[in-house]
């Protein structure tokens, strides 16, 4: 079997640089643990690329408590992390819309723009896929209100 390079990806910009070692990170009340790659944080991540940097604490521990944050939404960043997808069920478009909703606001926190964008783009699209009723659902009310209350008034939200 032949070795991967980055000229037989269709896109460069698909190339995930896994380098580095993995960084703690404790997400929740509980510090649920996850270990993500810290080339992957830093390159996303503004806040995450501060955070690591070794004249802090987080950066010489390699870890990062985030007890703000709930551990299943984090699992969802991380999941864009490494495909570039935000997922969602489609199975309750409520939960959808509030999980995507906070999703932005993680990205909001964290400073990810690019995360953000693709949350956004994700929340579009589930807006116009229609259900098994032939119906499009928008996000409404409770989802509006965690993106704004989650975003600066200078936000393009």
């Amino acid at each position: 079997m032949a070795a991967l390079s980055m000229t037989t990806l269709s896109n460069k910009r698909q190339f995930i640089s896994l380098q580095g070692i993995p960084v703690k990170i404790l997400v929740g009340a509980e510090g649920k643990c996850f270990y993500v790659h810290s080339s992957l944080l830093r390159e996303h991540s503004e806040f995450f690329k501060a955070a690591l940097n070794e004249v802090w604490q987080e950066g010489k521990e390699r870890m990062v408590r985030l007890p703000e944050e709930q551990p299943a939404i984090f699992e969802l960043y991380m999941q864009w992390l490494y495909t570039k997808r935000v997922f969602w069920t489609m199975e309750d478009r409520g939960a959808d819309f509030e999980r995507l909703s906070t999703l932005y606001g993680l990205g909001e926190r964290i400073f990810d723009t690019v995360f953000q964008d693709s949350t956004m783009t994700a929340i579009v699209t589930a807006s116009r896929t229609k259900d098994d009723n032939g119906k499009t659902w928008s996000p409404i009310g409770l989802n509006t209100s965690i993106i704004y209350e989650n975003t600066p008034e200078n936000s393009p939200a």
